[in-house]
């Protein structure tokens, strides 16, 4: 053992370590090796560790979070589904019950930490923008009163946008003032440049309440290129993750000659820009474009596009699906030849591409269209053809060019 600090020590241990006979220093290792193992082993160690936070993990079973999100519980086809019940899963496992919200059989239904339905209100309306709004009052009214009279630690919330029945859930969130809430911004910032009157009168209001909402939340986990505090918030950036064991990298069938399959999944916004992928169609065929090109639809999809498919005589060329996902939609991704991603994020001013699907894309191997960066690129990266950021038509000629180039 040398102490250190006197060079002539040290040179008096390597001296007399050298002389030892090799018999001696294998006796040596072999000695180190057995009390490394009996005092540090991995096994060793972690249980150390467990038995020295068992109070903090005691404590951590004991809290309870209320997950506000109006996700489809009878529909995890859709995106924001499988986004919502993945945060939940990763939420329990650090030892914290979760009880949640959602829509389910054109209801509003609450969700203790083993799934199970514990209340249920049918919706007088369900369906179109009526139902809409009236089912976005109740659940979040039902939510509210669910967690004033149920004893939360936390409160996560998928923030929609701000008015007085949004204000009046974190007020009944708050009731209990040891009560911690933290608020999601998936989508920031998210009022749209383009929309109707109907939008309009809804960002008026948020700008009128938003500025209440600072004395309730503790926490904003914003899907954001901003740096500053949102909505007068402590702030943090997050980036939408995906489960890759649970998109396996697709089995890809031969490629065809003469042919391009594209699929477009979405619960369509009109932040996706549809509506430039089916301008670029129109053009391409009108100007004599040869090539055949088919678009899968897979999800929903707004009366808008359906009617411009109409317009544009698109019906050979844009298919639809409807939903399908698992084993269908692995199919479907097996004879894919490129996928579609956003193409129209600047709407909401938004720049950087977090959107779920196009994570998929990557997990499972195909190749994709956008208008959105994406910090999972990397510079002249060769499978994803990134457009402008504008309202033009795609240019299907650059796609064509895109997949005809691909490596392999």
């Amino acid at each position: 053992i040398y102490h250190g600090g006197n060079i002539e020590e040290l040179i008096e241990a390597i001296e007399k370590f050298l002389k030892l006979e090799n018999k001696i220093r294998k006796n040596m290792g072999e000695e180190g090796r057995k009390r490394v193992k009996k005092l540090f082993e991995r096994q060793i160690v972690i249980d150390a560790y467990l038995e020295e936070i068992q109070d903090i993990l005691v404590s951590n079973n004991s809290k309870k979070l209320f997950f506000y999100s109006n996700h489809r519980e009878d529909d995890l086809s859709i995106g924001i589904s499988k986004k919502v019940k993945s945060q939940i899963k990763e939420i329990r496992k650090r030892g914290i019950e979760v009880f949640y919200s959602a829509y389910f059989n054109s209801g509003i239904g609450i969700f203790n930490n083993d799934d199970e339905l514990v209340e249920y209100h049918k919706c007088i309306l369900f369906t179109g923008w009526m139902g809409h709004i009236i089912r976005r009052k109740d659940i979040l009214k039902i939510s509210g009163r669910y967690i004033k009279k149920t004893q939360f630690d936390y409160v996560y919330m998928r923030f929609h946008f701000w008015d007085g029945i949004s204000v009046k859930f974190l007020k009944d969130a708050k009731s209990k003032l040891e009560t911690k809430i933290v608020v999601e911004a998936h989508s920031y910032p998210y009022k749209s440049t383009a929309r109707g009157l109907s939008y309009k009168i809804l960002y008026w209001l948020d700008d009128i309440y938003q500025k209440k909402v600072y004395k309730y939340i503790d926490l904003v986990a914003a899907v954001t290129e901003e740096r500053d505090r949102v909505w007068g918030c402590k702030t943090i950036a997050i980036e939408n993750g995906i489960n890759t064991i649970d998109n396996e990298k697709r089995n890809i069938n031969k490629r065809r000659d003469n042919e391009i399959r594209m699929i477009c999944v979405a619960n369509e916004s009109y932040s996706h820009g549809v509506d430039r992928l089916l301008k670029g169609f129109f053009d391409y065929y009108r100007e004599g474009g040869k090539r055949n090109i088919v678009v899968w639809m897979v999800g929903e999809y707004r009366g808008e596009t359906y009617e411009m498919i109409r317009k544009y005589k698109l019906e050979e060329k844009i298919i639809f699906l409807g939903k399908c996902y698992g084993s269908e939609r692995s199919k479907l991704y097996a004879d894919t030849d490129i996928g579609v991603g956003p193409l129209a994020l600047f709407r909401q001013k938004a720049h950087s591409g977090t959107c779920l699907k196009t994570k998929e894309y990557f997990a499972v191997g195909i190749p994709f269209i956008t208008s959105a960066d994406s910090t999972a690129l990397i510079n002249d990266f060769p499978y994803v053809c990134v457009f402008p950021e504008n309202n033009s038509g795609i240019e299907i000629q650059k796609v064509i060019d895109f997949y005809d180039k691909l490596p392999g």
